[in-house]
């Protein structure tokens, strides 16, 4: 699908409600589904949890915590047939580069809070 349409803020395949949107969900669980092809929905969605609450207080902090994540594995727990488990959910595929998606997108206009501006890039 061409750049243009997955980022459209009107088209018929959006996947930002709104400039506040800034992972674009879509296309992530579709990269998460195709490089753990045996990932059920909940797994999925507990992963993604994860990734957009990042908890430190410090930009610098949920950047490195965000590269960490990106680079190496979100782990996931959960409860199957009343027993505690656990999975590694990976985000890119090292092995085989083609499986990933690789976007070059302009900054998001600055979100203006009452301290300070930031700027969201992808």
């Amino acid at each position: 699908m061409p750049l243009d349409l997955r980022l459209h803020r009107r088209g018929a395949h959006q996947e930002r409600n709104s400039l506040a949107d800034v992972l674009l969900i879509g296309s992530l669980k579709n990269a998460i589904r195709r490089i753990n092809y045996t990932i059920d929905e909940s797994e999925m969605d507990d992963a993604i949890k994860q990734l957009k609450h990042l908890d430190f207080p410090d930009l610098v902090e949920n950047n490195e915590k965000f590269r960490r994540i990106l680079t190496e594995v979100i782990k996931i727990s959960y409860y199957k047939d009343g027993e505690g488990r656990g999975r590694i959910v990976w985000l890119m595929d090292f092995e085989h580069p083609e499986n990933n998606d690789f976007l070059a997108l302009n900054c998001l206009p600055p979100i203006e809070t009452r301290w300070r501006s930031y700027y969201w890039f992808l």
